[in-house]
């Protein structure tokens, strides 16, 4: 790694925001509506207008817009880098940036509060999960190491280690040549591990042959080959142990014996029912469509409305909106068209948003009367005025198997379910031992 620059910790920061957002297939038009909509917003939050009602009254970003726009803290990386460059270029509380664009859209940003590097309280565990990841922690590994060496009688021959210094060469070791072959004639015990119940383990010259060959590879040389040997046998040497003592844990901790053993009946119970359940009702269209087919009244539509909601900027310019859709109808224009009549003074005077809805999921949908091609005013609790027009009332009717399928296949994975344990009690009767399981209970 070459450090070429640095800079001191950001910290934190909190903002708020005001976005305009843009879809991804946004027509040239669409984008240019939505660049005139954030430029005169940001003219009135410069103008002193109160941000957080411009936020309430403008931001398409619904989670924070009831908020004020406001958003949680932040550091680095957590926002895409446009928006968090520009956030963290504020050099002081209260101040508002330029129009930013992002993937998502438009977006004013006004800084809250800034937040130094936190104290050392704060941070504890986020710096020692660091210092546990630094080469320094390796000390309390060597002393593990050192301990089941202890525990496990570890008795080295290390004479066994100075034929590897003739055979081996630095040219081969260093570009990861070396051939295990040379050292077939190699066979003593480098070093052996003896448990308290007598297991043993042994390691060969022909082990630490085959750990060289499957860990050389090729580098730069920073010691001699001797050095690197020696390394590389440490590594052996450790490796090994820490096996050893795996293998071991069960025999060493009843505990974990049967957490191990609860923890491979699991696996073996999700296994198979993944397969009797899970992945047969993803896979099985057939038998899908045909639960489908029997349980369609399960999955219907409630009545539903199709409409259009024009966020308008006052009542006046409601009414003289109405005015216009109702002209709009008469001479054949576009929506688009009708949108750039009512928004040539100022962006902010009518958005659109145009949809399917359920009863229950708009507000302003719910306030206004299902009747077609009908346009209304509508005044929310919190004073925003908009026109709805209603488009088409759909009655109720049958949700198609793709609009439904993760109810649909919820429900057939429950249906399979429900029948495998019936074909499992079948096949396994269970009989339960009424007296003694009450004898159990009065205990």
């Amino acid at each position: 790694v070459k450090v070429t620059d640095k800079r001191p910790s950001r910290g934190k920061i909190k903002v708020a925001h005001i976005m305009v957002r843009t879809k991804k297939d946004a027509t040239e038009e669409e984008l240019k509506r939505a660049e005139e909509k954030i430029n005169e917003i940001y003219e009135k939050a410069i103008n002193g207008e109160d941000f957080a009602e411009l936020a309430k009254k403008y931001s398409d970003d619904k989670g924070s817009a009831f908020r004020g726009g406001e958003l949680p803290a932040f550091g680095t990386g957590r926002m895409v880098e446009s928006f968090e460059e520009a956030a963290f270029a504020l050099e002081k509380d209260g101040d508002i940036s330029k129009p930013v664009r992002t993937p998502y859209g438009w977006h004013i940003i006004k800084r809250l509060e800034k937040y130094d590097l936190a104290p050392y309280d704060e941070m504890y565990n986020e710096l020692k999960a660091k210092v546990e990841r630094d080469s320094r922690s390796n000390k309390s590994r060597e002393m593990f190491i050192n301990k089941l060496k202890n525990e496990y009688k570890f008795k080295e021959n290390k004479a066994a280690l100075k034929p590897f210094y003739k055979i081996i060469s630095a040219e081969e070791l260093f570009s990861g040549k070396w051939n295990p072959e040379k050292a077939k004639r190699l066979n003593k015990v480098m070093f052996s591990l003896t448990a308290n119940d007598n297991e043993k383990a042994e390691y060969t010259q022909q082990d630490f042959a085959q750990y060289i060959a499957k860990h050389q590879h090729p580098h730069k040389s920073k010691g001699s080959v001797v050095q690197e040997i020696n390394n590389l046998y440490n590594k052996f040497v450790e490796e090994k142990i820490l096996a050893f003592e795996d293998s071991r844990l069960e025999k060493k901790y009843p505990e974990f014996r049967l957490l191990m053993k609860e923890y491979e009946d699991g696996i073996l119970l999700f296994d198979l029912t993944d397969k009797k359940v899970w992945s047969k009702a993803v896979k099985d269209t057939a038998g899908l469509r045909k639960f489908y087919m029997e349980h369609r009244e399960n999955y219907k539509w409630p009545e539903r409305v199709d409409a259009s909601i024009y966020k308008c900027k006052d009542e006046k310019t409601a009414k003289v909106f109405v005015k216009l859709l109702k002209k709009a109808e008469k001479k054949n224009w576009s929506e688009e068209e009708v949108l750039n009549k009512v928004n040539e003074n100022s962006a902010l005077n009518v958005s659109v948003e145009n949809g399917v809805f359920l009863k229950g999921e708009n507000p302003v949908i719910d306030k206004a009367e299902w009747k077609e091609n009908t346009k209304q005013i509508i005044k929310t609790d919190d004073g925003q005025i908009y026109v709805v027009k209603i488009n088409k009332v759909i009655p109720p009717t049958y949700k198609t198997i793709e609009e439904a399928r993760g109810l649909i296949t919820s429900d057939y994975q429950n249906y399979l379910e429900e029948e495998w344990v019936k074909e499992l009690k079948a096949k396994y009767p269970v009989k339960i031992h009424e007296e003694v399981l009450k004898s159990i209970i009065k205990q």
